[in-house]
């Protein structure tokens, strides 16, 4: 009996421990993804990029679709500004806001995420949003995370309506 209680009590003290990391891991990834986002916002490209691994893999609805390897996310990104450019769509002036995670989960130094998108920008001139769900796959590397694969998947856009 003793030895059962003595069990559950360290059971209890591991099961303690085991939960602020994985808050901080919600946090930290929530806040990468905040942060990459930001500068795209912001026009960065070069900060953009930063947040991928070397090996990242992108998938967009922007042709080529696929992106790989240590350019992926710069080359994702050169290809949305000439595909606004082709659709008559100021991308840098266009507003993407990333909500809070529908799905999270965190196994080991890997995180998968699933975002909620809104992106508010001008189609010959006439205001737009696009809803889409971003969902991504982070891996911890030297403490930190960085995105290793992510897929923008648009649920379509449509011209906003004035009230």
């Amino acid at each position: 009996m003793r030895l059962s209680l003595l069990a559950v009590v360290a059971a209890a003290g591991i099961l303690t421990e085991a939960a602020p990391a994985a808050a901080s891991d919600r946090s930290d990834v929530v806040a990468l993804i905040h942060a990459y986002n930001d500068a795209g916002n912001k026009g960065n490209r070069s900060g953009y990029a930063a947040f991928c691994t070397p090996d990242a893999i992108v998938v967009d609805h922007i042709a080529p679709y696929i992106f790989r390897g240590p350019t992926a996310c710069a080359d994702e990104y050169d290809a949305v500004v000439a595909w606004g450019a082709r659709e008559k769509i100021n991308v840098i002036a266009a507003f993407q806001k990333v909500r809070n995670p529908v799905f999270f989960e965190v196994d080991g130094d890997t995180a998968y995420a699933v975002f909620p998108v809104e992106d508010w920008f001008r189609q010959n001139g006439r205001p737009q949003l696009e809803r889409l769900y971003l969902t991504t796959v982070l891996r911890r590397e030297a403490h930190s995370w960085r995105i290793a694969a992510m897929t923008y998947s648009s649920r379509g856009w449509k011209p906003i309506l004035p009230h």
